[in-house]
Parts: C-alpha cells; structure tokens; sequence
C-alpha cells in the first residue's frame, strides 16, 4: 500500500489541481486562455501519466499479492518492476523541459531534422615563417 496510495493520490491531486484552476476562473468571470494555462497543464499531465506509467505495473503486482496471489508469481518482473521505479526519477527533468515549446522547436530543429550541410573543403594553410637573415 505504500506504493499504491501514493501513485494514485499523484492522478487525483493532478485533476484536482485542474480544476480549481478552471473553478477559480470560473468564480472570477475570467475568460479561459488554455495559452495561458497549457505549459501548466503539459506539464502536470506529462509528470502525473509519467508516474503512473512507471509505477502501474508494480502496483498491479503488489495489488495482486496482497489479493492472494502466490508469492512465487511474478517475482522476477517483480524485480525489473522495482527497478524501473527507481529509474523514472531521471526522466522527470527532460518531461520538465519538454514542456516549453521553444526547447522542443529547437531540439527538432537541430537533432531530427538536421539539413546536412555541404561539405567544406580542407585545404592547406600557409603559414608565414619568418627567416633570420
């Protein structure tokens, strides 16, 4: 349960989160810019569904069990499970910065879909010596 409550206590503080902020907007007579409120919203959505992603599949496990599954069932995806967990704390960064769309632009400008450039010609340089007379 320490795995379980957590994970979905992250899905459901994230909707609540959500719609306060529409709520509030709504009880201000404000008109809603989602512009305004995407970068908010990607990255609150991208981090909730990068959690769940990671951690469903232990907790199914776990749930399973706790549910009177045999404890020699799943053990060795048990294992991967529990590592994959620890390994999801250093996709957090690049979900953050995925959420600006000026870093995206410039990541598929410059990594996918790079124009190949011409070739640049080498060619010998003379350099200058100077002689003692």
């Amino acid at each position: 349960m320490n795995n379980i409550i957590p994970s979905l206590l992250v899905v459901f503080m994230s909707i609540a989160l959500l719609i306060r902020v529409l709520r509030q907007k709504c009880r201000l007579n404000q008109h809603l810019q989602w512009s305004k409120q995407r970068k908010m919203t990607i990255q609150l959505v991208s981090l909730s569904a990068l959690n769940v992603v990671f951690n469903i599949p232990l907790n199914i496990v776990s749930f399973a069990h706790l549910c009177g599954l045999p404890a020699d069932y799943g053990v060795e995806a048990e294992q991967y499970f529990y590592f994959l967990c620890y390994f999801l704390i250093f996709f957090f960064p690049f979900v953050c910065l995925f959420s600006y769309p000026e870093v995206v632009t410039k990541f598929k400008s410059n990594i996918l879909c790079r124009k190949l450039r011409p070739n640049a010609r080498v060619a010998p340089a003379f350099l200058a010596t100077h002689r003692r007379p």
